[in-house]
């Protein structure tokens, strides 16, 4: 209940729930509610868990929820709005990448209220592509810092814990931008690869591969009809 005139909530007493009516006779005096104004999340199609809040793209919004209450957002405040539906979002060390209509955006800070947005890349990435990958998979990586990686419509990039994006192969590799992919991180013969299924609904995609197993690392066409 509230003070005389007040707004915010306080713990007044505590009974058992034995009678259909109680009156409280104490000031409340008790400890605030702190879940006023929050509310459950309505979902969305990328979700991802960082410095212990739950971050969800719904659209063009990135809605996070509170510190250690991933089910609750405040739908005034928990929100940063994007151009076009967000592509993917990948948390590192650092920061948050999200990808939109413009390209890639980098939300340094560990707390939202001091996040700082920087456009880290005019490249557009293929939607739902990102996976988290670890430090050791690269050359020169660290194995206990992981980084981002996702397709682009210039192949995949890097993003490395701070916000510095790198394109791992540049000028070889062109995509259609409005297609849809998922990656999968695969380990064969002692080859570390990165792999994406790419679509697009409902007319035929072309998709690229490139051998890297191969010592001239030579490109095959994979056409297929994907429904």
């Amino acid at each position: 209940m509230t003070a005389p005139d007040g707004q915010a909530l306080y713990l007044a007493e505590e009974f058992e729930a034995l009678l259909p009516e109680h009156v409280a006779t104490i000031y409340p005096n008790g400890a605030p509610c702190q879940t006023l104004h929050l509310d459950h999340f309505d979902g969305g199609h990328s979700v991802r868990a960082w410095a212990d809040r739950l971050f969800i793209a719904q659209g063009d919004v990135l809605w996070y929820s509170e510190a250690m209450r991933p089910n609750l957002t405040s739908k005034r405040h928990n929100f940063v709005r994007f151009v076009g539906a967000i592509r993917f979002i990948e948390p590192v060390e650092g920061g948050l990448f999200v990808g939109d209509d413009r390209g890639v955006w980098f939300l340094s800070g560990a707390e939202p209220s001091a996040w700082s947005q920087s456009f880290v890349s005019s490249v557009r990435a293929i939607s739902g592509s990102s996976t988290q990958l670890p430090g050791s998979h690269l050359a020169g990586g660290e194995a206990a810092t992981n980084s981002a990686i996702w397709l682009s419509e210039n192949g995949y990039m890097n993003g490395l814990p701070g916000g510095t994006v790198v394109p791992l192969q540049p000028g070889r590799i062109q995509i259609d931008h409005t297609v849809a992919g998922r990656t999968v991180l695969a380990l064969r013969n002692g080859v570390r690869q990165a792999i994406t299924l790419t679509a697009t609904v409902p007319r035929s995609a072309n998709g690229v591969a490139i051998d890297t197993t191969s010592k001239n690392k030579s490109q095959s066409h994979l056409n297929r009809s994907l429904v």
